[in-house]
């Protein structure tokens, strides 16, 4: 029995060391959902640091809600668009609603635009909704702002002298 023991100690010992970057995501998981929000940054910023996606998805979330950190939206959209670079589909997604709202970054709806049509080739069907109604909203503002210069320079109040 204190063989068989020893043996899945060992085995157990094995799994833990050849993936210490799951290990450490589980790590700071589990300590998340205790509340243990400090615990999980020292558990995750070194991974973060190191470029794991999941990591700095998980640092961006915390900097966003200020779970352990300040609240600091321009830290958040900092580590989502190092996780977006890299492909993270669900990322690249809240990345370009953070530039579409102007939070965390300054409003751009072009790089919003962009963020969101690579999460839609990623198969996230709701940022191809967002990116249609982005592009939507965009393509209206423009249609008003000609309108309104339409309306003042042909107004009976707008007089032109050389």
């Amino acid at each position: 029995m204190r063989k068989f023991c020893l043996i899945a100690q060992f085995i157990g010992f094995l799994s833990f060391t050849a993936s210490p970057a799951l290990a450490d995501i589980a790590g700071g998981l589990a300590a998340y959902d205790g509340g243990d929000y400090a615990e999980a940054l020292a558990e995750w910023r070194p991974l973060a640091r190191a470029g794991d996606p999941e990591a700095q998805t998980a640092l961006a979330g915390m900097y966003a809600q200020g779970l352990g950190v300040a609240e600091n939206p321009s830290m958040a959209a900092e580590w989502y668009r190092r996780a977006a670079c890299q492909g993270a589909g669900i990322v690249q997604l809240n990345l370009g609603d953070m530039y579409a709202r102007g939070i965390g970054v300054r409003r751009d709806r072009e790089t919003a635009v962009a963020w969101l049509q690579l999460a839609a080739q990623n198969g996230l069907a709701w940022a191809a909704r967002r990116r249609d109604e982005i592009t939507r909203a965009s393509a209206n503002e423009h249609e008003e702002e000609k309108s309104a210069l339409r309306t003042s320079v042909f107004s009976p109040h707008y007089s032109w002298r050389p």
